[in-house]
């Protein structure tokens, strides 16, 4: 399939009943080890795409040979059909995952979101850990090549998609957790200026502690105090004559394995040119000026970040208060972090407390400060607005370390089991994807509810606005939709002197439309994370 920008071949597909399937599309050549990649131009041969390319290198598997990305499309155009009139919204996805995994992780596939959204899906490979971000001081190593490679699939993409039915006008760039933190770097990447029109934050990963590692910016004199000596020294390499050529001279696992917490975004100068609170600042470049942006979180999303259930006996607030005090703040009223006096269950109590603690500190906080941040400064999308949301209905992608406690719809409030709406709990309801895991509709929302959120999202995409167009859902035969649309009322955005969200679940469970929860709560965590040196954290399934 040629396209423009010197790229000449053909890719072979297959089609199963709803989309045309491009797996493992090369995007760039094999790099140079701790280098930047660079746009691939094409061999002018027939190139299969049938199976997924090479996972990037992590602990013991993968490839250097890796950077590749899965096409799903349910429109080819012809020669004298290839208008824009015709072409589709892109959806560019991004995976997390703490910053492993890849783009052809099954829950991420895109034919229905494809099919039913009427758009082009893409995901995508990137370099993962010491091999995709390490900086070495006095070096070309500068760090921030997994961003690098998303830019230059993000080029490909520019220049190709149109061959496979999208139109490179309208791009959405999205992203899940440790991915939603690599959508937050590209608004701010001035080499990425220009080249999306959309941007959804999932879930994204912030704010205090481990969190703040996917969140910060590091100076490269930072990265090798935190990381990159400890790869030096693990390596053998701390004293070689050239670090970075002892470094390219050893199996890439080795490299990769010497420190699984390099994963550092650093500010290169090229990449990433300041820290991470210039995006929003005043008097920065805007770098994301008019892209459309759409971000939230799950109910409870740092639940998988606390004690298991039942935690052990203590005084949780007490311990709370300590932590924050032994920063030089003032301790907080105890109604911040109220323990339930209603239910039977005190352990159930202080658990929900708790992850709602974790949920504010590591998610819910930082997304409100960004919403906020880029309404009061109108950096981005139409008129200053952002689409923000909290999913209150989730399906947990098996396997999952706490399947036991967010699993089940509903349940008996005196029970954890049902209660709780956890992390990557929406991931498969955005891509539509419930059935295609092998996994039942738990009750009669299911099946309705996942129809809802990939329209939404596919909506955001085609439209930069989560409601769904009245005439499309009619034209397609989307009832159910159009009845939650008909009930639920319109998605409103959250603008400037009016900081709302949109509750997504089923129609009649409680109002669709809220106010920022947790304002106090937020501002304590904004204090004590400023207050709190942020340090590589340990692996999280993010």
């Amino acid at each position: 399939m040629a396209a423009k920008g010197g790229f000449a071949e053909t890719q072979d597909s297959y089609q199963d009943a709803i989309t045309f399937n491009f797996l493992g599309v090369r995007y760039a050549p094999q790099p140079e080890r701790l280098a930047y990649s660079t746009r691939y131009i094409g061999s002018g041969g027939l190139r299969p795409a049938l199976t997924l390319g090479s996972k990037c290198t992590q602990d013991g598997e993968g490839s250097e040979d890796c950077l590749f990305l899965n096409i799903w499309t349910s429109f080819l155009p012809g020669s004298r059909s290839n208008t824009t009139m015709d072409l589709k919204a892109v959806m560019f996805y991004i995976h997390g995952s703490a910053l492993t995994g890849s783009g052809g992780d099954p829950t991420f596939d895109g034919t229905n979101l494809a099919s039913r959204g009427d758009v082009v899906v893409v995901t995508v490979n990137y370099r993962l850990g010491a091999l995709g971000f390490l900086a070495l001081a006095d070096t070309d190593a500068r760090g921030n090549y997994a961003l690098g490679d998303l830019i230059t699939a993000l080029d490909w993409v520019r220049d190709n998609i149109a061959s496979f039915g999208g139109d490179p006008n309208r791009i959405t760039v999205l992203g899940q957790s440790a991915g939603a933190a690599l959508v937050r770097a590209m608004m701010a990447s001035p080499r990425a200026a220009g080249k999306f029109a959309g941007a959804v934050l999932l879930s994204y990963l912030g704010g205090y502690g481990a969190g703040g590692v996917f969140q910060k910016y590091y100076t490269v004199e930072e990265q090798m105090a935190l990381v990159s000596d400890q790869v030096l020294n693990a390596t053998n390499c701390s004293t070689a004559p050239s670090q970075l050529a002892c470094l390219r001279a050893l199996p890439a696992n080795d490299v990769w394995k010497a420190n699984p917490n390099a994963r550092l975004l650093t500010i290169d100068g090229e990449y990433l040119a300041d820290d991470e609170r210039a995006l929003f600042a005043p008097g920065k470049p805007r770098y994301s000026r008019g892209v459309h942006v759409m971000l939230g979180v799950a109910a409870e999303d740092g639940l998988e970040l606390i004690a298991p259930y039942p935690p052990l006996p203590r005084n949780l607030t007490a311990r709370d208060r300590d932590l924050i005090t032994a920063r030089g703040l003032p301790a907080p009223p105890e109604a911040l972090f109220p323990l339930g006096a209603a239910s039977s269950n005190v352990t159930l109590e202080v658990y929900r407390m708790w992850a709602r603690l974790a949920t504010d500190a590591f998610f819910r906080c930082p997304a409100q400060a960004n919403a906020h941040a880029a309404v009061e400064t109108g950096a981005v999308g139409k008129g200053g607005r952002v689409w923000y949301y909290q999913f209150d209905r989730t399906y947990q992608v098996p396997p999952w370390p706490r399947l036991d406690l967010c699993e089940a719809p509903g349940g008996d409030v005196d029970s954890p089991e049902g209660n709780f709406r956890c992390h990557t709990g929406e991931m498969l309801y955005v891509f539509g994807n419930v059935a295609r895991a092998g996994l039942p509709y738990r009750d009669e929302g299911d099946l309705v509810f996942e129809r809802y959120v990939l329209d939404s999202f596919a909506s955001f995409a085609r439209t930069y606005d989560p409601n769904p167009d009245v005439a499309f859902l009619e034209a397609r035969g989307y009832a159910s939709t159009l009845e939650v649309v008909n009930v639920s009322g319109r998605w409103e955005p959250t603008v400037k002197g009016n900081m709302r969200m949109r509750a997504l679940d089923l129609p009649g469970r409680g109002d669709a439309m809220k106010g920022f929860q947790d304002l106090e709560q937020s501002r304590l965590q904004a204090r004590l994370t400023l207050a709190t040196q942020q340090q590589p954290g340990q692996k999280t399934r993010t």
